[in-house]
């Protein structure tokens, strides 16, 4: 749907006279079909891919019919025959990941089934809060034809890791402990009243949450209750863990495993056989608890050409003992969808919340908003519609209703029929008016709140009515009476249809041109090899094993550079931030003063719930609002972060170019090797045409590695100062322990006292209180430089992981070359007389094969030719021999720059 609603058609209202020419032709109409939308614009949707795939499965076809009775040891021809199907098989890169998160009832499910026009591969849990706390994505399937399990639709149940299963049950254990412990710790509550309601609830939800947990695996509540109340602590985790173990076996998970799969060959039995793993099911052994997500995978044009959905629990279907589960889940979708009920956007601040705090990690452009059942009425809405346009159709209506009272007058019930048809087309040109009028309004609304300043910074806005769409392919034929009040095109679902096919087009072409013209000619540079001995040589392999020895040294170097690079960065900004910690400090001691001020109860009741009240929860002055210390550090920490983030931003800017000019570093000591090799010139210069494409894609490889560590590093100052309103924020890291040993640590008994009725030589709330300042403001190890600590040690950590993935794929393209270079060279051995037949073979059909590998690369747009075909050249690096050393020219230019009055600019120069 466009940023500002559906389509508004034309004021043009049918009148009675041309009406029936129209009835015509909508007495019944055909179920609507999907597969008639027409395809955003993009080079790949112009492309004849059905063309395309099937010219190389011919030209595949036809190489291995050549290639059959290949005489036994001739390797060359063998490696064809085992390496064919790369001509046929475009390699896909990795899917766009979609992130669906809204509440309960927000209408998630249903658009899923609309959006893959398949009614039931959706299923909502509202039965309760722990039903649906599993994560669900949809991606890609189809069955082999040679499998012998043909199945249309298939589930893929993922459980939790040991670890996290026993810390899902340790979790669950202490919130039981907590609420069953109230009643007997004389130090922990104020006395309740009517303002502890809400947290009363909390209390409870937590408590009903882990009981239907531990019902889940006990079987009932009773013998739960019977375990939990006759075993110490660990013993009954223990035999917790063992009941999981068994239960997961119950389903054929083997050890080892952690995965079990079911097939069917329609959505709503695939659910009836997965439901059991996302929620209670009676007279079923039911395993959500232990769930960590359910992959269902079925065949679907989106989803084929790389999509993947993951359907986010939202508040008000998950427990709280898996928020941060879902929160890391989440973290890997690309792109988010954020889902509303149009009728309660007004008051629903989670979602706008949710849109915000996104926003922050991935940019308004992969953020959506969702208002989905935008036919849905309040009382007395359409006759409150205000407008010329609504009172041109009530005066059409009024009209229409005169006449047909006329005609029953008249006894023309032909005539009453058509009127009848005719009002109830007026009325539906009434709703879509309204519809349309709201979800411009809305849309206004939305940006005001959202505080959107231009196109470029705007988030996309969707107004959808999934329930209507689903109505257009419920029957194959639908009578004019039956049929849904808003068309198609104005439910917003072809609309999100098409957003999705204009993400994924452009890897599909980036995905086909790669393989048209990189992995084909590469093939059929061995069948030249193979047909044409001239273009063997000794010489490749020596020149293989050369090249591999002095890029396994260099790239080893590079990557310790890097790190060494990122590390000195970060070291060097975090240092500008210890002339702020005394003040951190002091305000960070205050406002732990004034905690320990609270009497004992309330500091007892803050410590058991790690530092966070939600209002009303207690009586105590100043926390009538609740409190949430997490958030309180966060923002006392918060302008040092952020000035951390500005002074590294000036700091790293200059990376990205720096590590694509690495490229050519890397570049400059292959081409050196080939220039001082004794390889003859054929050799040398064969080499360097091979290089190109491989130099091309390590540049690519850097420029993808710096847009994902600024979005690591978006994420991790989000998480610093708690923007997001993250569970797992980083002063939580380190509060969750502090307020969890407060908490349980007791003052030493008074000696003699009866443990019945203990007797300490200090109260507890005094203990607490010294305790609490202990573990934060002690001097030498205070709260401010644990934070600090933690947060330079996560960035290192998350970096170097980055970098390590990056080199591996560095490492994994020159292995390519070094292949390539490799196939290259002379065989060993004698060729027989099958083995000449069948290169005789090859080169009289290579020609043709040649030519209609060129038909097809002619298919792609010039501008994807260029990119794909050009030869780059190296930039001027000016002497640099390190990656320091790139960076430090780099940075003097952008300084240069700086103190000429002009923008800072480095210039991206092609590698």
């Amino acid at each position: 749907m466009s940023d500002t609603g559906p389509p508004v058609p034309d004021m043009k209202i049918l009148t009675a006279d041309e009406f029936p020419a129209h009835m015509k032709s909508q007495r019944t109409v055909a179920r609507y079909n999907s597969s008639t939308e027409a395809k955003p614009e993009h080079p790949f949707w112009a492309l004849p891919e059905v063309g395309i795939d099937s010219t190389l499965n011919s030209i595949s076809e036809q190489l291995a019919k050549i290639l059959e009775g290949i005489p036994t040891g001739d390797r060359e021809l063998e490696h064809l025959k085992k390496t064919i199907y790369t001509i046929a098989q475009i390699k896909r890169s990795p899917a766009i990941t979609i992130g669906l998160v809204g509440e309960q009832g927000a209408g998630k499910s249903m658009t899923i089934n609309a959006v893959f026009d398949t009614d039931g591969i959706s299923w909502s849990g509202a039965d309760g809060v722990a039903c649906t706390s599993a994560v669900v994505k949809y991606s890609y399937y189809t069955p082999s034809s040679t499998s012998e399990t043909r199945e249309r639709f298939c589930a893929d149940v993922k459980f939790l890791s040991e670890e996290k299963i026993e810390a899902m049950i340790r979790e669950q254990v202490k919130y039981l402990k907590r609420y069953h412990d109230d009643a007997d710790d004389s130090d922990d509550e104020e006395p309740r009243g009517p303002q502890s309601y809400d947290q009363d609830e909390v209390d409870k939800r937590l408590c009903k949450t882990a009981t239907d947990i531990f019902k889940v695996l006990f079987g009932s509540e009773k013998a739960f209750l019977r375990q939990w109340t006759s075993q110490p602590t660990d013993e009954f985790v223990y035999e917790c863990k063992i009941r999981c173990k068994e239960a997961m076996r119950s389903c054929h998970v083997a050890d080892g495993s952690d995965t079990c799969t079911r097939f069917a060959n329609c959505p709503r039995d695939l659910m009836s056989r997965i439901r059991h793993f996302l929620a209670d099911v009676k007279g079923v052994q039911c395993l959500w608890p232990l769930v960590d997500h359910v992959n269902i995978r079925f065949d679907h044009e989106l989803l084929k050409y790389g999509l993947v959905l993951i359907d986010v629990p939202g508040s008000g279907d998950t427990n709280m003992a898996r928020a941060r589960h879902i929160e890391e889940i989440k973290d890997i979708a690309d792109v988010v969808f954020v889902f509303a009920d149009t009728l309660r956007i007004g008051s629903d601040h989670a979602a706008l919340g949710t849109v915000r705090a996104c926003s922050l990690n991935r940019g308004r452009k992969n953020v959506k908003f969702v208002a989905t059942k935008i036919d849905a009425l309040l009382k007395n809405d359409l006759e409150n519609a205000k407008g010329a346009e609504f009172d041109h159709i009530r005066r059409h209506i009024q009209k229409a209703g005169d006449e047909a009272r006329a005609a029953e007058d008249d006894g023309e019930d032909a005539k009453v029929l058509l009127i009848g048809q005719y009002a109830t087309y007026l009325e539906r040109q009434l709703l879509l008016y309204f519809v349309n009028g709201r979800a411009r309004n809305l849309s206004n609304t939305i940006r005001a709140e959202l505080n959107d300043r231009g196109a470029d910074e705007s988030v996309k806005i969707f107004h959808i009515s999934a329930s209507n769409y689903l109505e257009w392919q419920a029957k194959p034929m639908i009578r004019f009476r039956d049929q849904p009040p808003l068309p198609p095109s104005s439910t917003g679902i072809p609309e999100i249809r098409r957003y999705l096919y204009s993400l994924v087009a452009p890897k599909n072409l980036s995905d086909v041109a790669r393989h048209l013209n990189s992995v084909v000619p590469n093939y059929f540079g061995k069948i030249e090899r193979v047909i044409n001995e001239s273009d063997r040589n000794a010489d490749f392999g020596s020149l293989a094993r050369e090249f591999d020895q002095v890029t396994d040294s260099l790239i080893d170097d590079l990557l310790s550079q890097a790190k060494q690079m990122f590390e000195k960065i970060l070291k060097e900004t975090l240092a500008k931030l210890l002339p702020d910690t005394a003040g951190l400090k002091k305000q960070i001691d205050e406002k732990l003063r004034g905690l320990c001020k609270l009497n004992g109860r309330t500091l007892n009741k803050i410590m058991k719930f790690r530092g966070t009240l939600p209002p009303r929860a207690s009586q105590a002055k100043g926390l009538e609002k609740g409190c949430s210390y997490n958030r309180d550090f966060s923002n006392i920490l918060a302008p040092a972060f952020l000035k951390w983030a500005y002074a590294y931003a000036v700091r790293i800017q200059p990376m990205r170019q720096a590590l694509i000019d690495l490229t050519a570093l890397i570049a400059r000591a292959v081409l050196h090797l080939l220039d001082v090799s004794s390889a003859n010139v054929m050799v040398v210069e064969k080499a360097k045409r091979k290089w190109i494409q491989y130099r091309i894609s390590l540049k690519a490889k850097m420029e993808a590695f710096m847009d994902t560590f600024e979005q690591s590093h978006k994420k991790a100052l989000v998480r610093a100062t708690m923007e997001e309103d993250r569970q797992n924020c980083l002063v939580a890291a380190i509060t969750d322990a502090h307020f969890d040993a407060v908490f349980a640590a007791e003052p030493a008994l008074k000696p003699g006292c009866h443990p019945a009725k203990p007797k300490y030589v200090e109260s507890k709330g005094k203990f607490q209180q010294r305790m609490l300042l202990e573990c934060f403001s002690d001097p030498n190890s205070h709260f401010v430089d644990h934070v600090f600590k933690l947060f330079h040690d996560e960035r290192r950590r998350d970096t170097n992981i980055l970098l390590d993935g990056l080199f591996r794929n560095i490492c994994d393209s020159l292995e390519a070359y070094s292949s390539s270079l490799k196939d290259e060279s002379t065989i060993s051995y004698q060729v027989e007389r099958g083995g000449l037949d069948i290169r005789a073979n090859l080169e009289q059909a290579f020609p043709d094969i040649k030519k209609e590998v060129a038909r097809l690369q002619g298919l792609l747009t010039e501008q994807t030719k260029a990119e794909e075909q050009s030869a780059a050249y190296l930039p001027d690096l000016e002497g640099a021999q390190t990656l320091a050393q790139i960076y430090a020219r780099l940075s003097r230019k952008r300084k240069q720059g700086a103190q000429d009055g002009t923008k800072a600019k480095i210039k991206k120069e092609r590698v």
